[in-house]
């Protein structure tokens, strides 16, 4: 061993017994897009377990309290559906929710909801209305609302900029813009819908300013096929009309209900679609139907989840049918219709759901509480080629 390399040694053992563990203030280092799980274990030992919150999964109203108070003071919700996310440790599990404001009917509301990050099944949630005496809210104007709660005031900001999607994307002839919608994952998309074809897609917005990467995973004359180095989104891009659509999103983001789950838990409540919801998934005017938002009458606080991508597992099989779809199907509408289709719009209109079943038994439901889409499994929709 060289006299130079020995003496480097020497240099980094003596420095690593200056600095033992216990006395370290240790920090999570990342370095060129890698983090290494030496710094992860350190970073875990620095933190004290009594930073959890003291409140209990059971005790809701507690809950509500501990999260509240932890606020910052401007709460700036930017997912266009207007749920202000986090996640929590409390002193007994790990969660995972949401705080929304509500206007119905002339009275505001604040509704809490979490759900355990082990079994996203089991949630608990909670609701207090403006006449409540616990409780004190202000319309401020502007998307903006005042929340007082045990002596302490908020504000949660909705960033209604981000519903105007106009000139994002270039429309057919037959293509209507339904809103623009920010995802929870970051990702800036604008809702389309197809009068001809009947068919919603989410198209990325020119202005999107999540920053994902987007690694090409397939190129051709037709187009290319790009996958989110984060998100995991799967994005077609058409060649001739530049259209970047949504084609696919991970079945474990959407089993664990994560931030990269997909848009379809993001499209604004208030939206006046109901006629293109009725034309695109004809199982819904079945019962009492839906009204104009896409809420279905007669369940409460349940509506229409539009999910218009496959859900995949291997990024191969959906890379390979993406290319498949673009060296096939050069014409734009052809090609989202094929990508785009979900199982639901084959219901029949005199289809319902058993009265016993269970939230995941809908074929894509959307509540307000905790979001499912279609049974997290690889999803094709039955085309003979899949």
């Amino acid at each position: 061993m060289s006299a130079s390399i020995a003496e480097s040694l020497l240099s980094i053992a003596i420095a690593c017994s200056l600095h033992p563990l216990d006395a370290e203030d240790w920090t999570l280092h990342a370095s060129g897009g890698i983090v290494f799980r030496q710094h992860e274990l350190e970073q875990t030992w620095s933190v004290s377990h009594a930073d959890a919150l003291s409140a209990r999964f059971d005790a809701p109203a507690d809950v509500l309290r501990a999260c509240f108070a932890n606020l910052p003071d401007l709460a700036k919700v930017y997912p266009t559906e207007g749920y202000y996310y986090f996640t929590a440790v409390l002193a007994d599990r790990e969660v995972s929710g949401n705080f929304r404001i509500s206007s119905e009917r002339g009275q505001l509301s604040l509704h809490f909801a979490y759900f355990d990050l082990d079994n996203p099944r089991e949630y608990r949630s909670l609701t207090l209305p403006e006449d409540d005496s616990a409780i004190h809210l202000a319309d401020l104007g502007e998307g903006r609302t005042a929340v007082a709660l045990d002596g302490v005031t908020k504000v949660f900001d909705q960033q209604l900029r981000f519903r105007d999607a106009r000139g994002q994307v270039e429309l057919t002839s037959d293509e209507v813009l339904i809103s623009g919608v920010f995802d929870e994952s970051g990702v800036w998309f604008s809702l389309v819908f197809n009068q001809k074809t009947n068919y919603f897609h989410y198209a990325l917005n020119a202005d999107d300013p999540s920053r994902e990467v987007w690694t090409e995973e397939s190129v051709s004359p037709a187009g290319r096929v790009l996958v989110g180095r984060r998100t995991g989104f799967v994005l077609v891009e058409h060649a001739s009309s530049g259209r970047r659509l949504l084609a696919g999103v991970r079945a474990g983001d959407i089993q664990r209900n994560t931030y990269f789950d997909g848009p379809f838990d993001q499209v604004p409540p208030d939206l006046d679609i109901g006629e293109h919801l009725r034309k695109a998934y004809p199982y819904v005017n079945a019962g009492k139907g839906i009204d104009q938002t896409g809420a279905f009458l007669g369940r409460d606080s349940v509506r229409v989840a539009i999910s218009p991508y496959q859900t995949y597992i291997a990024r191969d099989r959906i890379v390979a049918i993406c290319t498949d779809a673009l060296e096939k199907l050069p014409d734009l509408a052809s090609l989202i219709s094929r990508l785009c289709h979900e199982g639901k719009r084959d219901l029949p209109a005199s289809w319902e759901p058993p009265l016993s079943s269970g939230p995941r038994r809908w074929p894509a439901n959307h509540f307000r509480t905790v979001s499912y889409s279609e049974d997290a499994r690889p999803q094709h929709d039955g085309h003979p080629d899949d």
